[in-house]
């Protein structure tokens, strides 16, 4: 995987990405940028975006999110004493990370996690994603690329090639009203969002900046990938939590420890303590990639060694990280739920958990084999920003809540899709995906209690 991504490698993306480049009326984002040079100048006029000073005026944007998810939660109890009604949590996920990604992109109210109004863009890119994922494995893709956005692309695609330029008119519509004023100081934007950064950036380098069809193309990648992408990541954690509770009491055990009051669950010292959250996360990522496809790069002239075989030029490599996140050279027993692997990675931490027969070396391998993100100069810019939201998020509905999987539930919505109708989706204990590069999901179904309000369970319930 190392000699496939890392940055001086001699590939560049597959011509795959070309349709999502045609996709977005042929303005390139830092996703389908296959020129490696120009690529290299995508991630450092992105990086403003993602800066230490970008992180911190993040924070605002996902606390008032959270803060309403919460208060959503809480409405679905008759009492908060009470548990309440059985919540699919792959669509509160899904709203939570639409509305603070629209908040972060374009500093405007999705407003979906109170309003059925937008509920329907989360729809539009599954089904966008589906479309151009299938698309771009075509043989004759390149012929077909041309038509994209077309009345003729409309008929012969159907609802899906319909729905991907509904996506793509809906985020062209937010980014020209986001354009229509970039002043700081207009009291439609009080908050630096993302956009703040990304306007009047320039490269360090070359003083050039992007031009506002690149602009458009950028946020329409920023809303795909920071909120989808974060969502199956959040659903995904919550899954593996309910259904292995001897996890979750040691992470609300290290939460409840940390903070007194979930107004401190913010960015800074505490919640990057939070170690055995973080391995909860890396673990959820680990079983269930929020990108399970295969990366497909390119061999360029002169050939690539990989593995000590020689691939020749224009061959197209790629690896799955959900194949790769299940390779028992890295990881032992690879279905099972074990957070404790990734415990002591950290060179300033080497401490293996007591309890669990993971070793240094296997939290070390498994480092090395985590591909969530992607790797080398094709790395995820939004990694950082990602895991505040989840740890944030995460810490948060544990520190205010008691959860569980709904005591009748027979598990149908309760395993990312329904089991046992194909191959491979027999695993009841596993969060599972439909890949199409963004991943459709379902569930799990949970209930929540208002911690402040637990009293002692009467017969099990």
């Amino acid at each position: 995987m190392r000699q496939i991504y890392q940055r001086n490698a001699n590939v560049q993306r597959s011509d795959w990405y070309l349709t999502l480049y045609a996709s977005t009326s042929y303005a390139h984002n830092v996703h389908s940028e296959i020129n490696k040079k120009k690529h290299s100048f995508r991630r450092r006029v992105m990086g403003h975006a993602f800066s230490d000073a970008a992180l911190r005026s993040s924070e605002e944007f996902i606390i008032e999110n959270i803060k309403i998810c919460c208060d959503q939660l809480s409405k679905t109890a008759t009492s908060p004493e009470k548990w309440g009604t059985p919540q699919n949590m792959d669509y509160w996920c899904t709203y939570l990370s639409y509305d603070i990604m629209g908040d972060l992109v374009f500093n405007t109210k999705f407003n979906c996690l109170v309003s059925e109004e937008s509920r329907y863009v989360p729809a539009l890119l599954i089904a966008a994603t589906q479309f151009l994922y299938n698309l771009g494995y075509l043989p004759f893709a390149k012929f077909v690329r041309p038509l994209l956005g077309t009345k003729i692309m409309e008929i012969l695609g159907g609802n899906l090639a319909r729905d991907g330029k509904r996506y793509n008119e809906y985020c062209a519509e937010q980014m020209s009203k986001r354009l229509q004023s970039t002043d700081v100081n207009d009291p439609r934007y009080p908050k630096k969002d993302l956009m703040h950064y990304l306007i009047d950036a320039k490269d360090p380098e070359t003083g050039q900046g992007l031009t506002r069809a690149e602009l458009a193309a950028e946020s329409n990648l920023l809303i795909a990938a920071g909120s989808d992408t974060t969502s199956t990541a959040l659903s995904g954690a919550i899954f593996y939590l309910i259904h292995n509770p001897e996890c979750l009491e040691k992470t609300k055990a290290e939460i409840q420890s940390t903070f007194s009051t979930v107004e401190e669950i913010r960015g800074g010292s505490k919640l990057n303590s939070l170690t055995y959250l973080r391995a909860v996360i890396d673990e959820s990522l680990r079983l269930s990639p929020s990108i399970p496809s295969n990366l497909m790069v390119e061999v360029l002239p002169g050939g690539i060694t990989v593995d000590g075989n020689h691939i020749p030029e224009g061959t197209t490599l790629g690896v799955s990280p959900y194949v790769l996140h299940h390779n028992t050279q890295y990881f032992q027993d690879p279905f099972v739920f074990r957070p404790e692997r990734w415990i002591g990675t950290d060179k300033s931490c080497l401490v293996v958990s007591e309890d669990n027969k993971s070793t240094i070396e296997d939290a070390a391998n498994a480092r090395y084999a985590f591909f969530a993100f992607s790797a080398g100069s094709r790395g995820c810019l939004g990694k950082n920003l990602a895991y505040l939201e989840l740890l944030m998020t995460l810490a948060t509905l544990i520190f205010k809540f008691d959860m569980r999987s709904p005591p009748d539930d027979d598990g149908q919505n309760d395993t990312g899709t329904t089991h046992g109708r194909h191959p491979g989706r027999c695993r009841k204990d596993e969060y599972q995906l439909k890949d199409h590069f963004v991943p459709e999901k379902q569930g799990p179904m949970v209930q929540f209690r208002e911690r402040a309000y637990k009293v002692r369970p009467v017969g099990g319930v």
